[in-house]
């Protein structure tokens, strides 16, 4: 993401801790607290967590935020997508670990993690509701991860029901965690998210006015019920107005804002008369992967669907290069160790079987367009 005179940020430019709701079943008032509580607990031996959240609300960001914390208080945190646990096995649950702790650390440094003591190693668990196993071992999936950690801090989907699940699913090893829901931005914070962006770039005469002004035009979209107050779409508002495009986004629907942050990263990569037919593939690409029930793909799989695509369409593409512009531009993740190629956030109507987010379409280009978010790469730092 681009800001001002800054052609690259990252998220601890702009990182604002959202407020929590405790999730207590005998409590009448619900308890709301800071998430950089959660930090400030990492190394003490506090339970573990269960933070639920809407699609995009930003869980994600805030377990990368606490991986950061993490290193900075001295202890060894691993980053798991719930996606890649595909088995119950001992054995396999600590090749998973391993796996995950190369791919995130240098190898000296990676062999420091992987010989230190439990309690000097937290686990990030992204997307929990994801996994890929059998219902039935889910405590002891749950049970052998928590012998190798300090602590789990677990994200799952908003529409995930512990107290539910716990009625037919053997999940009894989650009901120590405390459960917390993520909130959507307050005008404090909204602002204060407003006002960062605004002085990362330092040459800006009024900044302070700028981000006042800013800040007003957000609170009439979040105010008319467009988009949530969540980060990123503050973020692609503040874009929007960077842009001059303001008026554009300010009555879109939400399926409007996920083509803006599409258009927005192929502009610098892509010509315009070829948009449409980037457009094209992304949305072919989406449907390819929801009706193989599947989130990511590898290398020969995509080479194929490529090939189908090129058929179908009389069109002739030389596939690494439309593959290294996917890429570059943040449209898909590729997770080199495995050979695997991944969309990130496809959406539409729909809801996904497997991620069971709501998924929504653009239907003003006559067809589904694909949407992205921005991911992160690999973590490759010493502790």
């Amino acid at each position: 993401m681009a800001a001002g005179a800054r052609d690259r940020v990252e998220l601890a430019d702009l990182y604002i801790y959202p407020e929590l709701e405790q999730q207590d079943d005998g409590e009448d008032n619900p308890i709301i607290t800071s998430s950089q509580e959660l930090s400030a607990e990492l190394s003490s031996e506090t339970a573990s967590i269960l933070l639920k959240g809407d699609q995009s609300s930003g869980k994600t960001a805030l377990l990368k935020r606490l991986y950061s914390d993490s290193l900075d208080r001295g202890l060894y945190p691993v980053y798991i997508p719930g996606a890649r646990l595909k088995s119950s096995s001992e054995r396999e649950l600590q090749r998973l670990i391993e796996r995950c702790v190369e791919e995130q650390y240098t190898s000296e440094s990676a062999t420091k993690v992987l010989q230190a003591r439990p309690e000097k190693r937290v686990l990030l668990l992204d997307n929990l509701d994801r996994y890929d196993f059998p219902d039935r071992y889910m405590s002891s999936v749950i049970t052998y991860l928590d012998k190798q950690f300090l602590k789990i801090i677990a994200s799952v989907d908003s529409a995930f029901d512990l107290k539910e699940a716990l009625l037919t699913t053997d999940l009894g090893a989650l009901r120590d965690f405390v459960q917390f829901r993520l909130l959507e931005l307050g005008f404090r914070r909204r602002f204060e998210l407003v006002t960062k962006w605004f002085e990362l770039d330092h040459k800006r005469q009024r900044p302070e006015q700028e981000a006042e002004l800013a800040d007003k035009i957000i609170s009439r979209v979040v105010g008319r019920g467009l988009v949530p107050s969540y980060p990123i779409y503050v973020l692609i508002l503040l874009q929007s107005i960077e842009l001059g495009r303001a008026g554009e986004l300010e009555n879109s629907a939400l399926g409007h804002y996920y083509e803006y942050m599409i258009l927005q990263a192929l502009e610098p990569r892509v010509r315009q008369e070829n948009v449409h037919e980037i457009l094209n593939y992304c949305s072919q690409f989406a449907w390819f992967l929801y009706s193989r029930t599947k989130e990511r793909v590898s290398d020969g799989e995509l080479r194929s669907f490529h090939g189908a695509f090129e058929k179908k369409f009389d069109l002739e593409i030389k596939f690494e290069e439309r593959k290294r512009m996917l890429l570059e531009s943040n449209l898909f993740l590729e997770l080199g160790d495995e050979g695997v190629s991944e969309f990130l956030c496809v959406r539409r109507r729909k809801t996904c079987p497997r991620c069971r987010s709501s998924l929504a379409t653009n239907e003003r280009r006559g067809g589904q367009v694909a949407a992205a978010c921005y991911a992160a790469g690999r973590v490759k730092r010493s502790p």
